[in-house]
Order: structure tokens, then C-alpha cells, then sequence
């Protein structure tokens, strides 16, 4: 539009300028946000080729590297320790190690249907250890094809990527586990009878609700001792790599578990079969995982060279403060974005999401390098922002977070002290629909995951965590036209 056009306002000629140029601005941002896309697309100048060339000219971009500080956080809850978690585990991958332990007072398995002396080796048909992975977990899914009519061609089982063939070993404990004595990690197992009491260790077990067959004459000394037996549950080395959940006694969501009848019992529990309808069920006391090898988290900036990790389950989440003493004091903020880079081949768990959120400094640099779950929902410490959700830790390569809204309050001297951005996991699924609603990031805490970022120092600064800026100089904005 020509100057001779606008001429009729009341304005002095300088300030219709000024007008027009803040409004070019403001456009420049509502396309931004319209192209920008997710925070997975590739970065790239904003808007560029969608608008006036000589609005183009003012976006400068600007990629951080410079870190001012680190910190690989502790995530402690005192409130849920660790034997009161809803997930046992076995296996290993990603240098963790997991075998659970389970007590079962046999003093209470006798009904007045099931009296003592019907458990006779005569009489009893079976004795079995149930155990019920969490959904996540499945080795495999039922496919189903249908034709052009709806009518179904066949069904078949597809592997998921979860580990196949499990060889399962349980063994008899010296004496039964004090919950009060596994409380961290990593520990050793308990002393146990190296000989294993199922029968079928032999045999790889690849579903979803494994029924490990028992010793009879074992089970059968268990009966007439009429106390309280530890197992210790294992994988054997002929196992499937990588890290299994199941149902523990604190188990309390139904639906991230197999369809199953009202009166099936998903902790572990003893199954006697009678070869008749009148079985019995015996379930766990307590239980409680027991991570055997627990690999080492970053936890300082010179830590973290090399690597460093976020993890749930055994929640760790990592925190960095970039250096913004590059960018300018009058920068009008168009999309900011951090990126990581996470090795693949090291990653492990199932597909969650992952929380990027403000952290103040007198959290992110605590002395302990550890931090209570309670300030995960405080927002005078930790400031949500966005997130990402069905992240697959084994498979997403460069994972990116918008963090506009952050940068922006930083320009804007919202917050006296810089703050740092906090990766944290969440566990609630159908999370923020459209960003409307933030999920509760400190419960439940069901699964164990490992995502391994390349470090600070990574020989490919490509690879480095970068702060990724488009942003415009508003004095140079003004000046447009003159």
C-alpha cells in the first residue's frame, strides 16, 4: 500500500510506519506458529519463502551450544519407596539389571473347600508361579486382516520389539526378605538355594501371562512347614535382552494390563490346580525389584561430556542453563527450540512422554544433585512449557522441544535469575489434549525407561544439545521503509 494511500489517518507519517512495521512483526510471529510445525520437524528459518522479502531479511537465527551449567537431578519421593512401586522387574539391558523377590505365607493357603489334607502329591495336579506383564511389555500382538467386506481373512501373532523368549529361574530364598531392607539401589540379591524349584527353566517362555511350573516335592515342604517362603525370580542368560514389567502387589491400573477375568489376580501368585474347578489361589505378601546393576547417572557439567540420561521409573532428569549473552536485549523472540540427540542403540523402554519445563537455579543447583518430586508440580520452581509425547526411546534419533515461550519470558526479564530447562517424564497417557491440560508429572510412576543423550563435548557439535533461536531486532524492524 503507497503512502499517498494511507495519507487520510491522522497520524504523523513516521509513526503510520512504525504501525505498519509492529504489525509486519506480529504477522512474521502468527506465521511462525502456523509453520512451525511440531518441535520433531526439521529446524529451519521460520516462515522463510511465505512472506516479504524485506520482513524475511530482519529473521537472524542463532545456535547455542554454550552451557553455563548442568545437573543430572535425583528424583526422590518419599512417599513411594522403592518395594511400594507398581512394577517388578527382570532382565537386563542398558547396563540395569533386574530380578525380583516375592514372599508367600503358605499359613494361609488352606480353605474350608481346600483343607490341609487335600494337599497331597496324589490329589494336587499342578503347582504353578503366575506373573502378568504390564501391556508395554507384550512380545507379541494379535494382527487381524480383514477383506473388502469386513469379514476376517486371519489373525496372526507379530513380534513388538519387546524381548521374546524369556528363561525364567526361581529359586528358594535362605529365609524370607524384609521389605525394610531393600530400599535403594543397586543391592545384591538375597542368599538364595542356587538350584531352581520351577521345572520348565528349560524352556523359553514368550507370553504374556507366564505360568512357571513348580516342584511339587518342594511345594509340598512349603505345606507342611506352614510359614512364610521368599522366591527369587530370575532371567536366565539364554534370555532376550532388555528390561520386562510386571504386576506387583501395588499394581493399581487395570488398563495397562491383558483383558482378563474379574478374579484373576495380576501380582505374582501360586496357583494350585486339583484337576478340578476348585483350585487354589495364593498371593504374594510383599515384593519388591531388585536392581542388581544400575549404571551410573551424569551428574555435573563435566560429567556429562560424554553423555547423560533421563530416566523413569528410577527417575533421573537432566537439566542445562544456556549462555543467551549472545542474543540481543531488543530481540523480538520467533521460535526457539532445543534439540538433543539420543543414542539409539543404548535407549530402552517403552513409548512415554517427555515434559520440558523452566527450573529455577536454587533447584537445579543444589549441592546434592538431588531433588523431591513435590517441586515437579511446584511452579515456583519448576515452570512447565511444552512436551513431547510418544517418544520411543529406542528408536527417536534428534528429539526437539519448543521452548519459545521460555526464551521469550527471558527476554522479557520475567524471571530476575536465568533459569535452566528440565526434561522430565510423564506417565499419564491422552496427556494435554491441544496443551490445554498439564499432566500430573509426579504419579503414577509404573515404568522404567533410559533415554541416553550424547554429551556436551560430543566430537560432532551437531550432536551436542543446542538451543536453535529465530529471532528479529525490533530497532531494525522501525527502520523498515525508511
Amino acid at each position: 500500500m503507497k503512502d499517498s494511500q494511507i495519507a487520510t489517518d491522522n497520524k504523523p507519517q513516521g509513526q503510520r510506519r512504525n504501525v505498519f512495521a509492529a504489525a509486519a512483526v506480529a504477522l512474521v510471529g502468527t506465521i511462525a506458529l502456523l509453520v512451525g510445525g511440531c518441535t520433531s520437524d526439521p529446524a529451519s528459518i521460520v516462515g522463510a519463502g511465505l512472506i516479504n522479502n524485506q520482513i524475511d531479511s530482519t529473521l537472524i537465527s542463532l545456535d547455542i551450544v554454550t552451557i553455563d551449567a548442568f545437573a543430572g537431578l535425583r528424583v526422590d519421593d518419599d512417599t513411594e519407596l522403592l518395594q511400594e512401586l507398581p512394577t517388578l522387574y527382570l532382565g537386563s539391558g542398558g547396563g540395569v539389571k533386574a530380578s525380583f523377590v516375592a514372599n508367600f505365607d503358605f499359613s494361609e493357603i488352606f480353605t474350608e473347600d481346600r483343607p490341609i489334607e487335600d494337599f497331597t502329591d496324589e490329589k494336587i495336579n499342578t503347582v504353578k508361579l503366575s506373573l502378568m506383564k504390564y501391556l508395554p511389555y507384550a512380545a507379541v500382538d494379535t494382527v487381524k486382516t480383514f477383506n473388502d467386506v469386513g469379514e476376517l481373512i486371519s489373525t496372526t501373532l507379530e513380534p513388538t520389539g519387546q524381548p521374546l523368549d524369556l528363561f525364567y529361574f526361581v529359586h528358594e530364598l535362605d529365609e524370607p526378605f524384609d521389605n525394610a531392607s531393600v530400599t535403594s539401589f543397586p543391592t545384591a540379591v538375597p542368599a538364595h538355594n542356587p538350584a531352581p524349584v520351577n521345572d520348565d527353566y528349560i524352556a523359553p517362555s514368550p507370553g504374556r501371562e507366564p505360568f512357571l511350573v513348580l516342584d511339587k516335592t518342594t511345594f509340598l515342604r512349603w505345606i507342611a512347614d506352614g510359614t512364610t517362603v521368599g522366591l527369587l525370580v530370575q532371567l536366565g542368560n539364554m534370555s532376550a535382552p532388555g528390561l520386562v514389567g510386571y504386576a506387583s502387589e501395588e499394581w493399581t491400573k487395570a488398563t495397562e494390563l491383558p483383558r482378563v477375568e474379574a478374579s484373576t489376580i495380576p501380582e505374582p501368585n501360586i496357583v494350585v490346580d486339583f484337576g478340578d474347578s476348585e483350585g487354589v489361589v495364593l498371593a504374594a505378601h510383599n515384593d519388591v525389584t531388585i536392581f542388581e546393576e544400575i549404571p551410573d547417572v551424569p551428574a555435573t557439567q563435566a560429567e556429562a561430556g560424554d553423555g547423560f540420561v533421563l530416566r523413569t521409573g528410577l527417575r533421573s532428569y537432566p537439566a542445562i542453563r544456556y549462555d543467551l549473552s549472545n542474543l540481543p536485549d531488543n530481540a523480538r523472540i520467533n521460535r526457539a527450540v532445543m534439540s538433543v540427540v539420543n543414542d539409539t542403540s543404548q535407549s530402552f523402554g517403552p513409548t512415554f512422554s517427555v515434559m520440558v519445563s523452566e527450573i529455577t537455579a536454587a533447584t537445579m543447583d543444589v549441592a546434592t544433585g538431588q531433588m523431591d518430586v513435590s517441586a515437579l508440580s511446584d511452579s515456583n520452581q519448576v515452570f512447565p512449557l511444552t512436551f513431547r509425547s510418544n517418544l520411543v526411546p529406542d528408536v527417536d534419533y534428534v528429539v526437539e522441544f519448543d521452548v519459545t515461550n521460555g526464551i521469550q519470558r527471558a527476554v522479557n526479564l520475567v524471571n530476575e535469575v536465568p533459569r535452566g530447562f528440565l526434561l522430565s517424564g510423564v506417565e499419564e497417557s491422552g496427556i494435554f489434549p491441544f496443551g490445554r491440560r498439564p499432566p500430573d508429572v509426579t504419579k503414577p510412576n509404573y515404568y522404567f525407561r533410559q533415554m541416553n543423550f550424547l554429551g556436551l563435548n560430543d566430537p560432532d557439535p551437531a550432536n551436542r544439545p543446542t538451543l536453535k533461536i529465530w529471532y528479529s531486532v525490533i530497532d531494525e524492524l522501525n527502520e523498515v521503509g525508511n
